[in-house]
């Protein structure tokens, strides 16, 4: 078991499991949240809950009701029952076996499994942002975490959420680095292919001081410290050669051979690893790579090579902003 941050998250990657135990969550392979489901188990995403500490997010949700916008796998709708939210709604553009694909949608496998083991209360509806109004009922708190940007319609999908918040709106996004006196969107989807306008902070001063949000804070996010969380807790798994994947830590057959392993490991069960998206692997096939964090650039590109260095480069925050949380106070 490792510690890390300030929060002192417990983070695990090797779990001791009994063999056939869980087997609907191992199988599962597209969890993007680590959630802590009981019994000894861990779901094998890549975020965890040390995200909403480094995020600054509330905790004192004691006897509130919450609105999870863009809720993926759950993690901060579960949070917010674990912190004692007695009214929970987590909403997502859901579709069975859709891809791990913002845009195309979000299967709603895990965050299904991770409430059934929780033995949760938290509502999860199929819903775009713009269409909350359709819940008919307020809300005190509402989380729109990493949600705005990939919108074409950011202006009209605050509207809609302020329109059924009670308390505070926390958003979660990248803005501008260059904050100016007047509001600015600007569009990113030509250069990115993924995000579609990314604002700056006087953007989010005037936007919500119209919805009638008296106070907006702004609080930093030290993702260079999420970085190095992430990428010293799930280690590289490399290999040159053919790998079979597997469909869970205890299965004799292979689903499907692989010419070669280039990604993050998420879990470690026995002599199994899991391949982030792809399935289980030997750990005896392929090479375990752990990444110190905080280490200069040069070094770091010395120890692992150009390839994997480029690797990890791509999988930090490579846009020309800033990472914050947004709050809107009535």
């Amino acid at each position: 078991m490792k510690y890390r941050g300030d929060f002192q998250y417990q983070e695990i990657f090797e779990l001791d499991l009994p063999e056939g135990s869980f087997l609907d969550v191992l199988r599962f392979k597209n969890w993007r949240h680590r959630i802590e489901l009981g019994q000894g188990l861990v779901s094998p995403g890549y975020i965890s809950e040390y995200t909403w500490h480094n995020a600054h997010f509330p905790t004192d949700l004691k006897g509130r009701s919450v609105l999870d916008v863009g809720a993926n796998d759950g993690l901060n709708a579960f949070l917010s029952e674990k912190m004692g939210a007695t009214a929970i709604t987590a909403i997502d553009i859901y579709k069975d076996n859709a891809e791990d694909d913002h845009q195309a949608g979000w299967n709603p496998t895990a965050i299904q499994l991770a409430k059934k083991m929780l033995n949760s209360k938290v509502d999860i509806q199929d819903m775009s942002i713009y269409d909350v109004s359709k819940l008919d009922r307020r809300f005190d708190v509402v989380f729109v975490a990493d949600v705005l940007t990939w919108l074409r319609d950011i202006p009209e999908a605050m509207r809609a959420v302020a329109n059924i918040c009670d308390e505070r709106l926390v958003i979660r996004e990248g803005l501008l680095k260059q904050d100016t006196k007047e509001p600015m969107l600007r569009y990113d989807y030509a250069s990115t292919g993924t995000h579609m306008y990314t604002p700056n902070k006087q953007f989010f001063r005037d936007i919500l001081g119209e919805l009638g949000f008296k106070k907006v804070e702004f609080k930093q996010i030290a993702h260079s410290t999420l970085y190095d969380h992430w990428v010293d807790t799930f280690p590289v798994l490399k290999a040159e050669n053919k790998v079979q994947v597997y469909p869970d830590p205890w299965s004799k057959t292979p689903e499907t051979e692989v010419p070669g392993v280039m990604g993050q490991g998420l879990m470690k069960v026995g002599n199994r690893l899991l391949w982030r998206g792809n399935g289980w692997v030997d750990a005896s096939a392929v090479n375990i790579i752990h990444i110190k964090p905080r280490i200069g650039a040069r070094a770091l590109r010395s120890l692992v090579g150009y390839e994997l260095y480029m690797y990890l480069k791509d999988l930090r925050y490579q846009y020309p902003r800033d990472s914050y949380t947004v709050i809107g106070h009535r």
